[in-house]
C-alpha cells in the first residue's frame, strides 16, 4: 500500500483520496462525538492498518500539487452488485427475514451506518469538488444514522413483524463504541445522505424477495 501511495505522488495526481474508516475512533462513552480532530482509538487489526496508511498520507510531503484526502467511512448498508451480508444491518435483515434467532451482542453500542448510495455520492462531490483544501479529513455518514443495535432491532421489526432474538449478557470480544459526528462535511463540501435505515431494510427485504422469487 505505501509503495502505491508514494508512486501515486511520484506521478502528480491532483487528488490522492483514501477511504479508512470510523472504526479508528474505538470507544467513546457518553456524549461525546468524535470528529475528524478527535485522538483515534484503534483496537482492531484492520483499524490500525488504517490509521497507520492515514499518518503516513498525512505526513508525506514528497509532493506539493497533490490533494491528500481522508474519508472515513460509517459502517455499510444496503444492496450492492457485491452484496454483503455479513455487515450488521444486511444480515440482520436477512436473518430475521428467514425466520432465524439472531443471538445479540452489546446491544447498547453505537456505531454510524451509511448507505452504499450516499458512499457513491460522497465520493463523487469529493472528486468534483475543485477547492478542497490538501489534508482535508471528512466523516463520511450522517448523524440520523447513529444507532445502536437496539435502535436496529426496533426499526426492523417495523417491517418485520415478531423478530426473533436473544439479548446476550456476556460481552463479545468487540469493543467497539462509538457515535460520530458527521457536520464537517455537511458544513464543508454540503453534502447530506439521501438513505436512512428504514429504507435499507425495505431495500434488502425487496431484495431477498426477489432472489427467492428466481430461486423458485
Amino acid at each position: 500500500m505505501k509503495k502505491l501511495i508514494n508512486d501515486c505522488f511520484k506521478s502528480n495526481i491532483k487528488k490522492l483520496i483514501y477511504i479508512s474508516t470510523c472504526s479508528n475512533y474505538g470507544v467513546y462513552k457518553g456524549n461525546k462525538k468524535p470528529t475528524e480532530n478527535s485522538p483515534l482509538k484503534p483496537l482492531s487489526l484492520y483499524a490500525k492498518h488504517k490509521v497507520e496508511i492515514e499518518k503516513f498520507i498525512l505526513k508525506n510531503k514528497s509532493n506539493k500539487s497533490t490533494k491528500r484526502i481522508i474519508l472515513r467511512f460509517a459502517t455499510a448498508f444496503g444492496v450492492s452488485p457485491r452484496m454483503r451480508f455479513d455487515l450488521t444491518i444486511n444480515q440482520f435483515v436477512k436473518e430475521f427475514f428467514l425466520k432465524k434467532k439472531i443471538n445479540v451482542y452489546d446491544s447498547l453500542t453505537w456505531r454510524p451506518y451509511c448507505h452504499v448510495l450516499d458512499f457513491a455520492m460522497a465520493m463523487e462531490k469529493v472528486i468534483r469538488t475543485s477547492k478542497i483544501k490538501d489534508k482535508s479529513v471528512f466523516n463520511v455518514g450522517s448523524n440520523q444514522n447513529n444507532l445502536t443495535k437496539i435502535d436496529i432491532l426496533n426499526k426492523i421489526n417495523q417491517f418485520i413483524p415478531n423478530i426473533n432474538y436473544s439479548i446476550q449478557k456476556k460481552a463479545s470480544p468487540d469493543k467497539r463504541d462509538y457515535n460520530v459526528n458527521f457536520n464537517k462535511i455537511e458544513k464543508v463540501l454540503k453534502f447530506k445522505t439521501s438513505f436512512d435505515c428504514e429504507y435499507g431494510i425495505k431495500e434488502i427485504i425487496n431484495y431477498i424477495k426477489k432472489k427467492i422469487r428466481l430461486i423458485n
